[in-house]
């Protein structure tokens, strides 16, 4: 038979053909629910569903076969918990940066309509969300050797191991086809972090023709960094990595200061 809704005006044909390939990766918030199917991340309300995951095809599925295994498409767990949808992956590569990432979990961010990707030391082979008798709402997952963690916004580890982040940015300032001719550059942080920042200028994506400049911590809040004579790129990027027990950081943005200079 056939599924249909009334909008008030027409029937509405509710059939689709890219319904979930994980059973175990269909979780809901308000009236939205998502899942994962071999093309991509899908969102419904209802209506016909929709692909949510461009901004991360390549992560999906690409020629490189660098995105999600075949067989993990039938068995990946997902849960919303609070307006967070995640969904365990495990091991994909990003095409921008060419970096590997391990364990991987894909993290949406409903109300940001936000995607990110983390890594937990264990990784999650079973989810649950659920509001604990103090009335919060906690986050619980099982791993492949049947131990159960809770996922706690306070904890500066990761079940004892240090939690790393990295944020990898590139700014072509609105002409990526134009040398610059680079002066400064601030960033701006939260006062007392350990988060290490690094820049580098390139012409190309190319992940071996970045050399990678570190300009240290950023405990004072403000990294401040003059470009030598001559430094000059069409695209510069910028990464900010920590692993820190001890503070968590906070990035605000950054500022340059450059000359386009010519598109040779």
């Amino acid at each position: 038979g056939q599924i249909f809704r009334w909008d008030g005006y027409n029937l509405l044909d509710m059939a689709t053909e890219l319904g979930p390939s994980s059973p175990y990766s269909y979780a809901r918030i308000e009236d939205f629910a998502f899942y994962l199917n071999r093309v991509g991340i899908f969102a419904s309300n209802s209506n016909q569903p929709q692909l949510i995951s461009n901004s991360i095809q390549s992560q999906i599925y690409n020629d490189g076969t660098t995105g999600i295994a075949g067989a993990t498409f039938g068995t990946a767990p997902g849960i919303v918990h609070n307006y967070d949808y995640l969904l365990s992956v495990g091991s994909v590569q990003d095409d921008l940066t060419n970096e590997p990432l391990d364990n991987a979990i894909i993290k949406y961010n409903y109300q940001k309509n936000e995607m990110l990707n983390w890594q937990f030391n264990d990784f999650p082979t079973a989810w649950h969300s659920f509001v604990n008798s103090g009335g919060n709402r906690q986050l619980i997952f099982g791993n492949s050797t049947g131990q159960a963690m809770t996922f706690g916004t306070t904890n500066l580890t990761d079940n004892t191991t240090t939690i790393p982040s990295v944020m990898d940015y590139v700014f072509h300032f609105g002409a990526p086809h134009l040398n610059k001719d680079m002066r400064w550059f601030w960033g701006f942080f939260n006062p007392g972090c350990e988060a290490q920042v690094q820049i580098a200028l390139t012409d190309t994506f190319v992940k071996g023709k970045k050399n990678w400049i570190n300009l240290g911590d950023a405990r004072s809040g403000v990294v401040q960094y003059r470009f030598p004579t001559g430094s000059r790129g069409k695209f510069c990027f910028l990464r900010i990595n920590d692993a820190s027990r001890n503070a968590r950081y906070v990035y605000y943005g950054a500022a340059f200061d450059f000359d386009p200079v010519s598109a040779g």
